[in-house]
């Protein structure tokens, strides 16, 4: 590549993510979500769904205020309760028994464009950070906040894909672009347990992360949400850059059983970002039907 065309080359092909606060401002997970960044559309339907979503295996392991939810309800601000009560899980909220689903069958339980009306799924290329340089050096009750992003997790994921999703129509970012980036993880038993509840843990007594990178130092606000209540078990929390609070990332993470699932949502138009409802109960409904639950 020549020295010219790199500098006229676009920036969000680059997606560089070189801090985690830089990543909250625009996070590079979910950059790819662009059609020349990250490829076309989720397959519709078949039955491994993987020509358009990022998955691995066996690998080392491996998410903006919220204010109006998608579905038109309002959510809350304010300090929430990170402790979040389960939804429709087991009469005990733990499936340690149940095997945990492999990289084919969680590609197939990702959504699709065409399961949600209104959303275009495309493919993401970077569903996990896998550079340790670009891990933020926490203390402990802050670095389950890092793990929902970090293949060097503490809880290691026994597979994992992930998807973006935004709305149908908007084949590339634009100012009024709302996006999230989806990772389904499956974890070997008690695995997912500990997971939610180190990560429960962080949003409450984790207050802010500071990223330094190259002589710079940047921070991250953590602010604990209001729980979805959905699954087993779940948790909500926005992460801001003190800088540049235009644009925040409201992360839901939900367990079933030996599995979670994360969303990484922001809105580039500088407003409060919707809650995924829709996006959520559609995708938990997907996953447990891959589980038999």
């Amino acid at each position: 590549m020549t020295r010219t065309t790199r500098t006229t080359r676009p920036a969000r092909l680059r997606a560089p993510r070189r801090t985690l606060a830089a990543a909250v401002v625009l996070p590079a997970l979910l950059l790819p979500l662009t059609a020349c960044g990250g490829g076309g559309d989720a397959d519709q339907g078949g039955s491994d769904g993987g020509a358009s979503s990022d998955s691995k295996s066996g690998s080392k392991d491996g998410g903006a205020k919220g204010g109006n939810s998608e579905d038109g309800k309002d959510g809350k601000d304010g300090k929430g309760d990170a402790g979040g009560d389960g939804g429709s899980g087991g009469a005990d909220g733990s499936d340690k028994a149940a095997k945990p689903l492999g990289e084919q069958q969680l590609r197939s339980a990702l959504l699709k464009t065409g399961d949600l009306s209104g959303y275009r799924v495309n493919e993401s290329k970077t569903a996990l950070s896998e550079d340790d340089d670009d891990t933020p050096r926490t203390g402990p009750e802050c670095r389950p906040l890092i793990d929902v992003f970090s293949s060097d997790s503490k809880q290691k994921r026994s597979a994992w894909a992930g998807i973006g999703i935004v709305k149908r129509g908007e084949d590339e970012l634009n100012a009024r672009s709302t996006i999230h980036q989806v990772l389904l993880s499956a974890y070997r038993p008690g695995d997912a347990e500990a997971f939610m509840g180190d990560l429960k843990s962080a949003a409450r007594q984790c207050e802010q992360i500071v990223d330094k990178k190259a002589g710079r130092t940047e921070k991250v606000t953590v602010e604990a949400r209001p729980s979805p209540r959905r699954g087993d078990d779940s948790v909500r929390f926005l992460m801001e850059n003190t800088e540049k609070r235009k644009t925040g990332v409201l992360v839901t993470v939900v367990r079933s059983g030996a599995h979670t699932m994360s969303f990484m949502s922001t809105s580039l138009s500088g407003e409060r970002v919707a809650e995924p409802k829709p996006v959520v109960d559609k995708q938990l409904a997907k996953l447990e039907a891959a589980t038999g639950r």
